[in-house]
């Protein structure tokens, strides 16, 4: 079905498309938090429950956008180019894109779930924060 040599390429491609994305992940910064504050100090912020729920937004962010989004965009290309290029591989094309557009649909769906348990679970602090979606967390 697959050779170990095509497999091998897929992950060199997708190693170099990603590593951009990785790069620029540790300059935005997943964790918001500067962990345990010594005493006396001004500029560090101290975790809370809310940071936690921010860097799992960081996280949800980082996989979709950077990194699920543009390999379903390429896997969905390759797909198409096979499906073009003859009655052989047309069936294997359409296996592909169908099966990654599946695989968006479950990301997608998940992402509601989680979101909507996010919203469930997260407390109100004594600031009144109160998220309304995981996209807008934002903590005092």
């Amino acid at each position: 079905m697959f050779s170990l040599k095509k497999i091998f390429i897929f992950f060199i491609v997708l190693i170099l498309l990603t590593a951009p994305s990785i790069s620029f992940a540790k300059e935005r910064g997943l964790v918001p938090c500067d962990g345990a504050c010594p005493a006396g100090s001004s500029d560090c912020v101290p975790c809370t429950f809310c940071h936690v729920l921010v860097l799992i937004q960081n996280l949800v962010r980082f996989a979709m956008y950077d990194f699920f989004f543009p390999l379903a965009g390429l896997l969905i290309f390759y797909g198409g180019i096979l499906m073009v290029l003859g009655e052989k591989k047309y069936a294997e094309g359409k296996s592909i894109v169908k099966n990654t557009i599946i695989g968006l649909v479950i990301i997608l769906t998940s992402f509601v779930i989680v979101n909507t348990i996010i919203l469930i679970i997260a407390p109100e602090d004594s600031d009144g924060f109160r998220p309304q979606s995981w996209g807008t967390i934002q903590c005092n």
